[in-house]
């Protein structure tokens, strides 16, 4: 009959989804607890283990190897896999939420003003709104532990921006060079700084007297190692567009 309470077999596939969901969502607050508290980048296996995230889902270890493996004698591929949609998670939590090519519409239209007030944002976001999630996703990826499909996702969005951007700024990339390697390139820069900031932040985040190629278009700019090393990136990748 129609409108009756669903069967056993109905109800199982969703307490399935919810089990798997409660998993990833229990790693992934492990991993914020643990960031928030100062935990190294490279201790991050030493908490999230198995057995660490199952006590905090409240459910059997043994559900893990259940969703991301065939028993529990496959164990560390499944939790290999566990691991990796675990950082999907992170990687989508730390960068930003809106359509990012859109912002490319509210930047200043010049080169210099661009580099730093992009490179200034991107690393509020390693030491700021998205630290935990950010360091988190840093450190699976050291361990090998990434997530590809996310990052391809991230790349081409990314390149979408810098397609817009540098066409308000009259730019474009150096044959054969893409967009995609530019939002590659400038990605890896951020990322690589961002890694080092708990240890040298004074270097990395001091003004330095830096005489760009292109003047602000707004007087003063403070320019950092890091907009240094993206300005590096921009200019040598990108040239003025050149008429067809």
């Amino acid at each position: 009959m129609d409108g009756g309470a669903p069967s056993e077999g109905e109800r199982a596939p969703t307490r399935g989804a919810e089990s798997r969901e409660r998993l990833v969502d229990a790693a992934v607050e492990l991993v914020a607890d643990h960031y928030r508290s100062g935990t190294e980048l490279r201790d991050v296996f030493a908490y999230l283990t198995p057995g660490a995230v199952a006590t905090r889902a409240g459910l059997s270890r043994a559900l893990l190897y259940h969703h991301w493996g065939e028993s529990e004698q496959d164990g560390p591929s499944a939790f290999e896999r566990f691991l990796g949609e675990v950082a999907e998670r992170l990687v989508a939590a730390s960068v930003p939420a809106d359509e990012v090519s859109a912002l490319a519409e509210q930047l200043p239209a010049n080169v210099t003003d661009v580099i730093t007030t992009l490179s200034a944002y991107e690393m509020s976001r390693s030491d700021g709104w998205a630290t935990e999630e950010w360091r988190a996703a840093m450190s699976m990826s050291l361990q090998g532990v990434g997530p590809t499909a996310p990052l391809e996702d991230l790349i081409a969005r990314l390149a979408e921006f810098y397609r817009r951007l540098s066409a308000r700024l009259g730019l474009e990339p150096v044959p054969p060079l893409t967009h995609e390697d530019i939002a590659l390139s400038i990605m890896a820069v951020i990322d690589g700084f961002s890694l080092h900031l708990g240890v040298v932040p004074g270097r990395i985040l001091a003004p330095v007297d830096w005489q760009p190629a292109e003047p602000s278009a707004g007087g003063a700019t403070e320019w950092t190692l890091v907009a240094i090393a993206v300005e590096s990136v921009v200019r040598n990748m990108m040239r003025p567009v050149t008429e067809q």
